[in-house]
């Protein structure tokens, strides 16, 4: 984006913050004791280290050491006990190959491009993705499906702190329509909607709670996003909120009403999206620009300053990467200029996670991401029948999120990632060997002595 817009937004006061993170670190430390299974455990106490290092921006993001920030420090803390607390044969999935694919070319493109320590953070990203994704998979296979709705107890302090915001007027303000974002006190709107939307994504996908308390909370999410008003996470939440709705809430009816419930549920959507159109009308005016989308595909020099305006500014930032990796070297073309290349030779991050790809990573790059994703999609689509279209939808969600901005940037987006392909590895797994039992059992049965059969009377 271009001006203030990436400007980091406002702490809460540390009268509020600092009491409230240590009763909400009593609180976590009390429900972790209280959940059965390592790897339970350990994701409840990643998932609130995360959240509560990035809520306490006006400390952790200060250098604790030379090149290296607290929230660095912790993020290295939440992957060092998981190496030591999940179970390692779990990493050898080949789910994960494409993460070892897309690290490799990390840190080859870094030393060809002679700056081998950016390949560091990026690294440890993915690797935060890798730990999330193998610790919900290993607390489904040995807890069950209620370990989410345990995790769904870490939100409450990242909410609470933007419902806080609010009460004490607390926007960020830095849009270039001049609307505001609340976002308890976390750096970035980006950053907290990724933490809504997780919030979001755990109450769809969790195991033993009621159907209304799964509205509730779905609800209550949804309302976070809009008000962190970050219009990516807003538009790319819409494919798994719109599956997850029109399968679940269905059944809350009796069959013969669930063909009436669905026709509802379509209508009153349609109804909300027209009037959050109309509420937010001046942030999603620019989408027009949609409507002569060709005619952005153009080298930057040659954008008005209206025209770099459009879309918050993507089809500007986008043409910037792809103009530059058009005129790159033949090596370049094919790795990249390395991770993070981007600071210091364009003006913003590219919003796009492709994008990026490409201009860091190369060719090779673009296609590890794809295999990543595909792998994934894969994997959901192997999923049984009841699971399939929720994670389906949720693919599709962090699809959009990563096309149309970077949440494979933030940590955050890749925990949320971790999460969905968690709970995917987990489902396709079960789904195969329910798969494996059913065929020896029809196998058994035909090859089972059938009973002699005594000729009919004539």
């Amino acid at each position: 984006m271009l001006g203030n817009v990436d400007l980091a937004g406002p702490p809460l006061p540390n009268w509020f913050l600092l009491p409230a993170t240590g009763v909400f670190a009593a609180l976590t430390l009390y429900f972790i004791m209280r959940t059965r299974g390592r790897a339970a455990r350990w994701l409840m106490f990643a998932c609130w280290l995360r959240y509560t290092l990035s809520s306490l921006q006006a400390f952790t993001y200060h250098e604790a050491i030379p090149g290296l920030k607290w929230v660095a420090i912790g993020s290295l803390v939440i992957l060092g006990s998981g190496a030591l607390v999940l179970e390692k044969r779990r990493f050898l999935s080949r789910a994960f190959y494409p993460v070892g694919l897309i690290c490799g070319l990390m840190f080859i493109s870094s030393v060809i491009n002679h700056a081998p320590m950016n390949a560091f953070e990026p690294i440890t990203r993915f690797l935060t993705f890798v730990l999330i994704a193998v610790a919900l998979w290993q607390a489904l296979e040995t807890g069950g499906s209620s370990v989410l709705r345990r995790l769904l107890l870490v939100f409450i302090q990242p909410l609470t702190y933007q419902i806080a915001s609010i009460a004490l007027g607390i926007p960020k303000s830095g849009e270039l329509d001049g609307s505001l974002s609340y976002i308890g006190g976390y750096y970035h709107e980006e950053l907290f909607s990724l933490i809504a939307a997780t919030a979001f994504f755990v109450a769809v996908l969790a195991g033993g709670i009621g159907k209304r308390a799964r509205f509730a909370v779905c609800v209550v999410a949804l309302v976070s996003i809009f008000l962190a008003n970050y219009r990516t996470t807003m538009l790319g939440i819409l494919p798994i909120a719109g599956i997850a709705l029109f399968m679940a809430l269905p059944k809350a009816f009796e069959p013969s009403q669930r063909s009436l419930a669905r026709l509802l549920i379509i209508v009153s959507g349609v109804a909300l999206f027209g009037v959050g159109a109309t509420l937010q009308a001046d942030r999603f005016s620019d989408l027009s620009a949609l409507s002569h989308a060709t005619s952005l595909i153009k080298p930057p020099e040659q954008y008005t300053w209206d025209e770099r305006k459009d879309l918050s500014s993507r089809p500007y930032i986008w043409m910037n990467y792809i103009y530059a990796y058009g005129e790159a070297p033949a090596l370049q073309k094919m790795i990249g200029f390395g991770p993070d290349s981007w600071e210091g030779k364009m003006p913003n991050y590219a919003h796009n996670t492709l994008i990026s790809f490409l201009y860091e990573l190369g060719v090779a790059g673009a296609a590890a991401i794809l295999l990543l994703w595909g792998t994934m999609f894969r994997l959901a689509w192997l999923a049984d029948e009841r699971s399939r279209n929720v994670l389906l939808g949720g693919h599709l969600s962090f699809l959009v999120l990563n096309l149309a901005t970077m949440a494979h940037w933030q940590v955050e987006g890749n925990m949320l990632y971790g999460l969905l392909a968690g709970y995917t590895i987990a489902k396709a797994r079960q789904a195969k060997v329910t798969k494996v039992i059913e065929a020896r059992r029809r196998a058994l049965s035909w090859s089972a002595p059938r009973p002699f059969a005594p000729a009919l009377a004539r």
